[in-house]
């Protein structure tokens, strides 16, 4: 028996091959000769192809929306719901700029097909969060319209399908609610709990105690009071007391984890220390959990230990998980494994924030791996299935996560064109970044103009900046990789001007760069840049304190001078005795341990003598004492303490005294060997193959001259050789 003829096969083949230019011509063919098109999933392909495009079409948002339209209903197909995470991942996560005319799209017409129980709260969070607030009002009473029309029209709603049709929209009212709350927004919030009121929907219990939490903590008794009313059952408590706490007790000392407990008691301590977190708001530590994964972690992949920590982190909250996964992208990154920094993050996060083409060209594939070794999916061995994390999807990155991925990348840069052309992209995201910050600063300055304009992100002639994600943020770890590595490369200016290249995107600079920065400066011979570094570090910290409640002061600049190069004693004490100080110190001594270290190096005994008595007279450093004045910590104190010893020796042996730390390791040539930088041993090896090479082969008149010339000496070739 033939098969029905299908009109639209041939539009639904080439959406499967991915020819969408030839599929949309096939499509407005179609329609402008009436021909009804078969809902399919092939045209899945066609809309993430779409959302894919670089660089975007004009008429995007209207194509996008032809093609969901011919996605199969939720009554037609059980089958859609992995297309449709994955279409949804290339509309949130995929482009730095986020498009919330598709969002509304994507939001209304899925619920029109039966999809609003699982695409609508992602829609609804998004938008909620990102457009005006009566856009994202609008575009939920039309997503829940349009469900409540599937339900009718395709299922015949009943009375046990109503029930479940107002446990959806009282769940994404709630979420409207909740995500104004969170964007600090309580008075808004508790405006649309009143409209949800007034539209006949309640909602969830957790919902009022959050939203009463939150105008609480701003003071809003009044505000407080009606949220009360509303919920008018029975006595509202807050949802999470920390809202309103003005105190909180000292929490209980975890002990660390250690190599001399056994799995159980360490995973119970990484879980504590994320579960403290999530009940008190205090912030969880990547670093404090790193050891759990330099004990059981062994390859890759991990196994059965390391997996049970990320399922038991994921019970806890997302942001437990993401704890945990930063905790391991921190282990590899230590260990020097880049390419895993890579796999990690690209398993576990959307690849947003960093450049995707990049990562994704770094990563083994399966056809990298002869036939013999690849697996198929109905033949997964226990080592795959044992130690696989499958998150229902992927997680947010935040800018620490990042951070590490570019470090990678400029890790496994092979040639210097590479590594400038990567710090382009950084300097372009940057940029953007910027710009759309200032674009959200103007948008919150006129919330009087049409919600039109908030959606589209302008009018028609005008030419403001798309939103950016919310993972495109840069801060100085970002550029911290670079600064390293074009010192190594091209010399002390050049990291300078990475310094430049910062202030004029307007990425602040921190106490860690300006430290790395310092301690690169001494070591290349630049002094006078060290020691102001550490001069701006100082007035930093400071600035942070003293001048936190006055918004007309400026920062320190890195290149005015003061005549005041040292901190005023009072101002020190002050910076020494207010609590959480020690944190501050700790920075400092790091920072001038490595300037001090790299003076001693260059044999500057001058300049590394008044660094030794900056220690004393600027931190009351006091060498061969475990506190160290107050340090709070002696992880400084040993390297301090071996450097002032150093500076000693130095001072009474000449430049020719040794060293306290044990020689690098040498490679074949004789030379120090360096852990990474591809492209630093790429320059090293050119060079040295240049002084290796024959001469050219000289013509017969010369070579009775070349004969005579005397042969020239090893001696001379060493010299030139690269140090």
């Amino acid at each position: 028996m033939n098969k029905p003829h299908n009109a639209s096969g041939l539009l639904e083949q080439l959406s499967r091959k991915g020819k969408i230019a030839a599929a949309e011509e096939v499509r407005r063919e179609l329609v402008g000769m009436e021909v009804p098109i078969r809902p399919s999933l092939a045209y899945y392909r066609a809309a993430r192809c779409l959302l894919r495009r670089r660089p975007w079409p004009p008429n995007r948002a209207e194509m996008f929306a032809n093609w969901l339209s011919l996605l199969p209903s939720m009554a037609e197909t059980n089958k859609a719901t992995h297309h449709l995470i994955n279409l949804e991942s290339a509309l949130f996560f995929n482009s730095s700029e986020l498009d919330l005319e598709n969002v509304a799209h994507f939001g209304v017409i899925l619920s029109s097909k039966g999809y609003i129980r699982s695409m609508g709260a992602p829609v609804v969070a998004c938008l909620t969060r990102y457009a005006h607030p009566d856009v994202s009002l609008r575009i939920l009473d039309e997503m829940i319209a349009a469900d409540g029309d599937y339900k009718r029209n395709k299922l015949r709603l009943t009375s046990r399908a109503e029930t479940r049709y107002k446990d959806t929209s009282k769940r994404l009212w709630s979420i409207l609610v909740r995500t104004h709350c969170t964007t600090g927004r309580p008075e808004v919030a508790l405006q649309m709990a009143k409209r949800a009121h007034e539209r006949g929907f309640h909602l969830t219990q957790y919902t009022y105690q959050y939203l009463l939490g939150k105008l609480e903590a701003d003071g809003l008794k009044e505000s407080a009071e009606e949220a009360r009313a509303l919920f008018g059952r029975r006595s509202l408590d807050v949802a999470k007391s920390r809202f309103i706490n003005e105190s909180l007790s000292p929490p209980k000392l975890i002990p660390p984890i250690s190599p001399k407990q056994n799995v159980a008691v360490n995973r119970a301590l990484a879980l504590a220390m994320l579960k403290r977190s999530s009940q008190s708001g205090l912030p969880a530590y990547a670093a404090n959990i790193v050891p759990y994964f330099n004990i059981y972690k062994t390859g890759l992949r991990g196994n059965i230990v390391v997996n049970k920590l990320r399922s038991r982190a994921y019970r806890l909250s997302l942001y437990a998980t993401s704890t945990v996964l930063l905790a391991e992208l921190l282990h590899h990154h230590c260990r020097g494994q880049f390419m895993h920094v890579l796999w990690v993050f690209e398993k576990y996060f959307h690849v947003v924030g960093v450049p995707a083409e990049d990562v994704k060209r770094r990563l083994w594939k399966r056809d990298h791996y002869p036939p013999h070794l690849r697996l198929h999916y109905w033949t997964l061995p226990p080592r795959i299935t044992e130690t696989t994390f499958n998150l229902p999807s992927k997680l947010w990155p935040t800018a620490h996560h990042t951070a590490l991925v570019w470090t990678a990348l400029v890790q496994l840069c092979e040639s210097e064109e590479e590594l400038f052309a990567l710090y382009d992209q950084l300097l372009a995201r940057s940029a953007q970044s910027q710009r759309s910050v200032v674009a959200r600063v103007e948008q919150k300055r006129h919330e009087h103009e049409p919600v039109e304009r908030e959606l589209h992100g302008g009018g028609s002639d005008s030419s403001s900046t798309p939103i950016a994600a919310p993972a495109e943020r840069y801060d100085a770890a970002h550029f911290r990789p670079f600064l390293v590595a074009f010192t190594f490369l091209r010399g002390a200016n050049r990291a300078l001007q990475v310094l430049d290249d910062m202030q004029d995107r307007g990425v602040a600079l921190s106490a860690p760069i300006l430290s790395a920065g310092a301690a690169l400066q001494a070591r290349h011979g630049e002094p006078a840049a060290a020691l102001r570094m550490l001069d701006v570090m100082c007035e930093m910290l400071l600035h942070s304190h003293s001048h936190s409640h006055s918004p007309s002061h400026s920062p320190p600049s890195l290149y005015h001078h003061h005549h005041h190069s040292d901190t005023d004693p009072e101002l020190r004490s002050e910076l020494l005795a207010r609590g959480g100080e020690a944190g501050k110190r700790r920075v400092l001594l790091t920072a001038h341990t490595a300037v001090l270290r790299g003076l001693l190096d260059r044999r500057a005994i001058v300049q590394a003598q008044h660094v030794a008595e900056l220690l004393r007279d600027r931190l009351g450093y006091v060498e061969g004492s475990s506190g160290g004045g107050g340090d709070g910590g002696g992880g400084g104190n040993a390297r301090t303490d071996a450097a002032l010893r150093f500076l000693r020796r130095l001072e009474t042996e000449g430049p020719r005294a040794a060293p306290p730390d044990p020689p690098p390791e040498l490679d074949e040539h004789g030379h120090p060997q360096r852990r990474f930088y591809p492209f630093l041993r790429k320059r090293d090896g050119e060079v040295i193959k240049a002084l290796n090479a024959k001469p050219p082969r000289e013509p017969t008149a010369n070579r009775s001259v070349r004969r005579s010339a005397p042969r020239r000496s090893s001696s001379r070739k060493a010299a030139l050789l690269p140090r």
